[in-house]
């Protein structure tokens, strides 16, 4: 379960959680949570469960079965279609870590206002 302590901390700290707040979206305590991401106890399959709900990925990356986040299916009607391109794009965004999506973010956005004169909403403020 080292996969699993790393997988939840990090989804939770890319969401900017506190444990309480996590615990409170998941109806687990604080103290738990902490223990989970510290490898002392072992949450069980009900709480998995949950968490990959509320993260939006599937239990398989939570336990490190997958690197794929797998998650909800977006059904067609609720979004436009990707072109192959922008499904590249996100296929490979969902396997970066969070200082990694970071960077991508801020270089698309320093590409967007520096190489077309488009202003993105950062450069907006």
């Amino acid at each position: 379960m080292d996969i699993f302590k790393s997988r939840i901390r990090e989804l939770r700290e890319e969401n900017r959680l506190s444990l309480k707040e996590l615990g409170d979206k998941i109806g687990s305590s604080d103290a738990a949570i902490c223990k989970w991401e510290n490898g002392i106890t072992e949450p069980k399959s009900a709480y998995i469960l949950k968490l990959a709900n509320f993260f939006n990925v599937s239990t398989d990356y939570l336990l490190g079965r997958t690197d794929e986040l797998g998650g909800q299916t977006i059904l067609p009607s609720a979004a436009p279609a990707l072109s192959q391109d922008e499904q590249q794009l996100l296929a490979l965004f969902r396997k970066m870590s969070h200082p990694q999506k970071i960077r991508v973010i801020a270089y698309s956005e320093g590409l967007l206002s520096t190489h077309t004169g488009v202003q993105t909403p950062k450069n907006l403020a």
